[in-house]
């Protein structure tokens, strides 16, 4: 039995009261015009009974109904508890069903590995011309086929007229080329930006924040295409940390003595950090010979006979130029 329908409603216990103010009994030709539902709520519960050969509704003494409506609520109550003890075993299999379906994806399923340049570069064109919302590139480098800038730009400025966001990652060493400078130009006239930045970089494109692409351990000749949350998600934020750091390639060109001292300074504080001309060369995408010439040039302009008093002296004058008090020469 449903506990709920002997719960009495104000407009049913007004009902009862009205029949008993009438005697107890009422014709059912006067109950046309009372609540309805009351009257039905009352007839449920038995406080009121139809007594068909009188035509009449007549009161029943809620003491004669009380034990049986404790019966039945007892009852109900106990089947209520039983089914509580026993619904965490019959919902046991779909909350397991439930769960599993939760689960993230086996990454092995989200990463898929293509091999071949020509492949790679389809599968990327393809995912480019899709995209809806913005276009991340880090090219470490600048040693690439002449035509290729220039392809990448037939493809991208369409993208960027409809409103895709575009940003490109480059090396220092980019800022030498022209192509490069001309296809940035072109690129940051639209809104898109492009940044370069004095550290060694991995080449990566990030596809409206839902797709990595790079290469596997080095080789351009097999690349990863990831959409896995959590990968993507990491390569974003390494992106978003070395774009913080980069400066804009595009709109005020940069002298070449601005280029050459911010270059010659990375170098100083690389050579600091114990790294030699070799490893220097390969980060900066510079020839040895160039990275050599960099050093002997600082070193000169700055008088130092040795290492440390090049990193210090070059220290020291940027400290003044921040506004910061210089100390007396070693």
């Amino acid at each position: 039995m449903d506990g709920s329908r002997f719960v009495l409603t104000a407009g049913a216990e007004k009902l009862y009261l009205s029949v008993l103010e009438a005697g107890g009994t009422r014709p059912s030709e006067k109950m046309a015009s009372a609540d309805q539902e009351a009257l039905q709520r009352l007839v449920e519960t038995g406080l009121l009974t139809y007594v068909a050969t009188d035509s009449a509704y007549v009161a029943v003494d809620p003491d004669l109904l009380r034990a049986r409506w404790g019966i039945a609520l007892h009852e109900q109550a106990r089947a209520l508890m039983d089914y509580a003890a026993g619904l965490p075993e019959r919902l046991d299999g779909l909350s397991q069903e439930f769960h599993r379906s939760r689960r993230p994806q086996d990454r092995s399923q989200a990463t898929r590995y293509v091999e071949g340049k020509a492949a790679i570069r389809e599968q990327i064109a393809q995912l480019i011309s899709a995209s809806t919302e913005e276009i991340i590139t880090v090219q470490p480098g600048n040693n690439r086929a002449p035509n290729t800038l220039e392809v990448m730009l037939e493809h991208e400025l369409p993208l960027l007229r409809r409103g895709v966001a575009r940003r490109t990652l480059y090396q220092s060493a980019a800022r030498h080329d022209p192509t490069v400078r001309s296809v940035a130009e072109a690129v940051t006239a639209w809104g898109g930006e492009v940044r370069t930045l004095d550290e060694q970089l991995q080449r990566v494109f990030i596809i409206d924040r839902r797709t990595a692409v790079m290469p596997v351990a080095g080789d351009t000749g097999v690349a990863a295409f990831t959409e896995d949350r959590a990968t993507v998600a990491y390569i974003l934020a390494c992106f978003e940390r070395d774009w913080a750091r980069a400066d804009p390639l595009g709109g005020v060109t940069p002298s070449p003595a601005e280029l050459a001292s911010k270059t010659q300074r990375v170098i100083v504080r690389l050579l600091a950090e114990g790294l030699g001309q070799q490893a220097i060369a390969s980060r900066l995408s510079l020839s040895q010979r160039t990275v050599a010439a960099h050093i002997a040039k600082v070193r000169e302009q700055y008088g130092a006979d040795t290492l440390f008093q090049l990193a210090w002296r070059m220290g020291r004058e940027e400290g003044r130029r921040q506004g910061g008090e210089a100390a007396d020469t070693p």
